[in-house]
Parts: C-alpha cells; sequence; structure tokens
C-alpha cells in the first residue's frame, strides 16, 4: 500500500515537472499528439484482431 502511494506521489511530482516543462508546447499540439498516438495504436489493434477474425 505504501509502495503505491509513493509511486503516485513519485507520477504527480514527475507530471507536474514534465507540465512545467511542456509549458512551451501549446496545449492544442500536445493535444494533437496523443490523439494521433491513441488513433495509431487503436487502427494498430483493430488491425491484427482484424487479421485474426478473417480467418474464417
Amino acid at each position: 500500500v505504501y509502495a503505491l502511494e509513493y509511486k503516485v506521489i513519485l507520477e504527480k511530482k514527475v507530471t507536474e515537472k514534465s507540465s512545467r516543462e511542456v509549458a512551451n508546447i501549446p496545449k492544442i499540439v500536445l493535444f494533437e499528439y496523443f490523439l494521433f498516438i491513441f488513433i495509431f495504436i487503436n487502427l494498430k489493434l483493430n488491425f491484427i484482431s482484424f487479421k485474426y477474425i478473417n480467418i474464417w
């Protein structure tokens, strides 16, 4: 339990630090970047599952 809490605190610190560093980059660009990664991963997963489903 303590390790989990420590990890959460660590992650919060890391995200705070990175958000300060990222503050220079416009939020919209960051959002588009994450959206692109999300769509790319989804397409990859869909493609893999589609290949396996399409055996019949």
